[in-house]
């Protein structure tokens, strides 16, 4: 309907006869100015004519704004930060915003462009049972790429269970790789065997779908222990998984329990010390190690040298074969064999690469060291020969690296021996044209040169050399002895580090059942009591000097079923499970059930229930359900009226602090928060 001319001055000269315009001009010119006088937006033509516009706040003039604002927003006062026009136009969204906190935050950033918080009592009132308890579910499942994208889908089994994946994530037990699905809304049980399926992802096929691998459901109990109550809540370790804990629902009493006391924990144990307990006509009683205090560290040789006692080492009559070639005629039995003399000199090394064998030639040309024979390699052990110039070279020292001109093996030299010479002989017993037996030896053939026969001046090339007895100590690999009489000691000896000390206290206790006597307890540390350590008290020796008592008799608190209350993660079906508790010494014995989803021990996910500093108890005033607080940077008398005026809900209890907030303005000019205190209720 706004068609209306603002503007009529030009149409003033067309509305007078044809005649004015002849006669009279400057009247129909008088008439004209006047109406543009008229026209301006402060006289009474230019304003009836922009009544449309007036109406219309977008359009209206500034003297008008403040009759929109007494109509729609009268409440607020005319300092008000905001552009009052925006403000009048969305007005109705504040309104209908009314006693939310978005409402509250919008008034003042109106009013005082300031931020503000609001603190609801309510929320922090101490309610009997009405904090939220939550047991997360899950389910442990065999590899898959896809596992990822099952996260908000739901997936099912063929048993007709389903449940809507929350999370995945993987754990590392006992270096197992353990894919986890967290679920929700489970319908059914998902069980062993079973596998899982997405009608959103039909890339997972019966074929390459996920396993569920099952959970620690339940544990069968054998040996069910004593001295538990129902209720005690008991850690389960295995073999496999971790992290599972239940709940003891059942008890009872028995005969034929023992009870073990530690005496006297000794020294020289380990936590693996071996225990044994016998007679007493029952079974299964046993404990083991606890911890270990006043700690040493051993270093012991664990060859017994006493069983080798009779050992045949190396007998001169028996001697060596010799491998040959290149033979000149029979050698005559009983003749005696020579070898030329060379200088010789021993090489303790570490190999930097590969490894050496007899008969490589080593080097290393920088140095001038060259033609360096090795003709006994054991382990890293070196016998050489060669010409006395590198044999004998002042840089033939430690720290050296030499190379082998065979399989170029680098070798790094630790230590020299000095130069010793060589002289082999030896009794010709048989020979063939590729063997000789030699005994009654002096000095080491040496391979890589000929020997010669003293009456029959025949001679051969020396290949390699064989002793026809060695003493093999059991220094092994895989079967394969790896010394003999040229290994160095210190190669061959097994050494192991023991940390030992006094027994603290015991762990796994298990009662056992049916013992009608005390039977008898043996601890021993054998690697220890092997040294035959005398005890200080003159009571034994140190690895053998604990004294544990095994009292036979009726057991209380003995378990017969408890209730998984945490799955953890990575049981086995049908494993062994100790089931503990740090305040009882004895453990119970089980076989772990693993068949199901599994579950967490739960936790609150608020403090509704439980008194704390935060927590308060409902005075009808402050801390009830229907009261709120304003903590803003002003005192509640500057903004109250305007509250209740426009977004108070009637009923609510209005409350305001005054509020510091503290901020720092950092190396950048930024300016960041550090607190927020209220200091002033009102």
């Amino acid at each position: 309907m706004n068609n209306i001319e603002k503007i009529i001055s030009p149409f003033v000269e067309s509305q007078f006869p044809s005649f004015y315009r002849d006669e009279g001009p400057n009247f129909i010119a008088f008439m004209k100015a006047y109406y543009e006088w008229a026209e301006q937006a402060d006289q009474t033509i230019g304003q009836t004519r922009s009544l449309y516009d007036i109406k219309d706040l977008d359009h209206t003039q500034t003297q008008f704004i403040k009759y929109f604002k007494n109509k729609y927003i009268n409440s607020l006062p005319e300092s008000i930060v905001a552009d009052k026009q925006l403000l009048i136009k969305h007005i109705l969204e504040l309104y209908r915003t009314k006693g939310t906190k978005r409402a509250y935050e919008l008034l003042f950033r109106l009013l005082f462009n300031e931020d503000i918080d609001i603190f609801i009592p309510g929320d922090y009132l101490f309610k009997l049972s009405d904090a939220t308890w939550f047991i997360k579910k899950y389910i442990e499942v065999s590899d898959n790429p896809l596992l990822p994208e099952l996260i908000g889908k739901v997936i099912y089994s063929k048993k007709e269970s389903q449940a809507v994946v929350e999370d995945y994530y993987v754990k590392i037990v006992n270096n197992k790789t353990i894919n986890v699905l967290v679920l929700s809304n489970i319908q059914g049980s998902f069980k062993f065997g079973e596998k899982i399926l997405c009608t959103d992802i039909p890339q997972i096929t019966t074929d390459n779908a996920p396993i569920v691998f099952g959970s620690l459901s339940s544990v069968s109990i054998v040996n069910g222990g004593s001295n538990f109550n129902i209720g005690d809540v008991l850690n389960v370790t295995g073999a496999g998984g971790v992290g599972g804990k239940a709940r003891v629902v059942a008890t009872t009493n028995q005969n034929g329990k023992v009870a073990f006391n530690l005496i006297n924990g000794g020294y020289g144990f380990s936590v693996n010390a071996v225990v044994t307990v016998t007679g007493g006509y029952g079974a299964g009683a046993n404990f083991a190690v606890g911890q270990i205090v006043n700690k040493q560290i051993y270093q012991i040789n664990r060859d017994k040298l006493g069983n080798y006692y009779n050992t045949q080492m190396e007998s001169s009559a028996a001697g060596v074969t010799l491998n040959v070639t290149g033979e000149t005629g029979t050698f005559t039995n009983g003749e005696t064999l020579t070898q030329p003399s060379s200088n010789t000199r021993v090489f303790d090394v570490t190999y930097v690469t590969g490894a050496s064998a007899n008969g490589e030639s080593y080097s290393n040309s920088s140095l001038g060291i060259t033609g360096l024979i090795g003709y006994r390699v054991d382990g890293t052990s070196i016998s050489v020969y060669g010409n006395d110039t590198s044999l004998m070279s002042a840089n033939l020292v430690s720290g050296v690296k030499l190379i082998s001109n065979v399989s170029s093996t680098v070798i790094l030299l630790n230590s020299i021996s000095g130069k010793a010479t060589n002289s082999p002989t030896g009794t010709v017993v048989t020979s063939n044209t590729s063997q000789i037996v030699v005994n009654n030896i002096t000095g080491y053939y040496i391979p890589g040169l000929r020997v010669t026969g003293g009456s029959s001046t025949h001679t051969a090339n020396v290949t390699s050399v064989v002793r026809n007895t060695d003493w093999l100590f059991p220094y092994a690999v895989a079967g394969n002895y790896l010394s003999n009489l040229d290994t160095q000691t210190k190669n061959m000896l097994t050494i192991v580090i023991k940390e030992v000390g006094t027994i603290a206290y015991l762990t796994n206790v298990n009662p056992g059942i049916g013992y009608s006597a005390n039977p008898t307890v043996s601890i021993i540390e054998p690697d220890i009591y092997d040294l035959r350590i005398p005890d200080p008290s003159g009571t034994g020796f140190y690895g053998y000097d604990a004294v544990v008592t095994a009292n036979a008799g009726t057991a209380n608190g003995v378990v017969t079923a408890v209730q998984i209350s945490d799955s953890g993660f990575g049981y086995i079906p049908d494993e062994t499970v100790f089931l503990s508790s740090p305040n009882n010494a004895t453990s119970v014995v089980g076989v772990s059930v693993v068949d199901l989803n599994g579950q967490s021990s739960g936790t609150w996910l608020n403090n509704k229930s439980f008194l704390s500093d935060l927590m308060a108890i409902q005075d009808s005033n402050y801390y009830q359900t229907f009261s709120y607080e304003i903590l803003a940077t002003r005192m509640k008398d500057t903004y109250e009226k305007f509250v209740n005026d426009l977004i108070h809900i009637s009923g609510i209890a209005l409350f305001g602090r005054y509020s510091i907030k503290s901020e720092l303005v950092s190396g950048d000019n930024v300016v960041v928060p550090v607190a927020n205190n209220g200091i002033i209720q009102s």
